[in-house]
């Protein structure tokens, strides 16, 4: 079960040091800092949103887990920001399960299919 959503400005007067997990994508940009980890893109990194970004991170781990659960393959995928869905995508591949990789193999047909649709090259 899912745990509520505390207030965004708790979460912002709350001191906490960022997730090690989230420090190994912390970038220096032409803007300051950013975070771009596969379960969390964001471009504007402060240090008094570390409490908010934790938590960001820990909810992103329980929807992934909850859409196994259930076999909902395709908010799997779409729980991962942008860049990273095709990573999202080798993840259920590795995971050996003949069903998940039935999936995406027709997750891969279909967005190859919307793409000629929309005149777009792959």
């Amino acid at each position: 079960m899912l745990e509520p959503m505390p207030n965004i400005s708790e979460l912002w007067t709350k001191t906490e040091r960022l997730d090690p997990e989230l420090r190994k994508y912390k970038r220096k940009d032409a803007l300051g800092y950013s975070i771009r980890h596969p379960l969390l893109y964001d471009i504007y990194y402060l240090p008094k949103r570390n409490a908010e970004f934790n938590y960001r991170l820990k909810f992103k781990k329980q929807l992934l887990a909850e859409a196994l659960e259930k076999k909902k393959y395709h908010q799997y995928v779409l729980h991962y920001e942008r860049p990273y869905c095709l990573q999202a995508i080798q993840n259920l591949i590795d995971q050996k399960n003949n069903f998940q990789k039935r999936y995406c193999i027709s997750y891969f047909l279909v967005l190859d299919r919307f793409r000629k649709y929309l005149g777009i090259a792959s």
